[in-house]
């Protein structure tokens, strides 16, 4: 599976802050994988350039989430 959004992407176009380079493939992928489930796989399947930037906005947006999720909080 390829993810909807790459790291250029995320830190050029989106610009995206809160995810390190070497956790974004893994992120990404998880979100992609998400994008599809959500869309019965028809997102992979758009050719509408305005609607591919929508969808890769849309991996890099819950790639950021499944980041603040998966840090551990402090339990004071």
């Amino acid at each position: 599976m390829t993810a909807y959004a790459n790291w250029t992407y995320y830190v050029e176009t989106y610009l995206g802050n809160q995810i390190a380079e070497v956790d974004f493939l893994r992120l990404a992928t998880r979100a992609s994988e998400t994008i599809d489930a959500m869309t019965f796989g028809r997102a992979a399947e758009t050719v509408d350039e305005t609607t591919i930037d929508l969808i890769s906005r849309a991996a890099c947006a819950r790639s950021s989430a499944r980041r603040r999720t998966a840090t551990p909080r402090p339990s004071w």
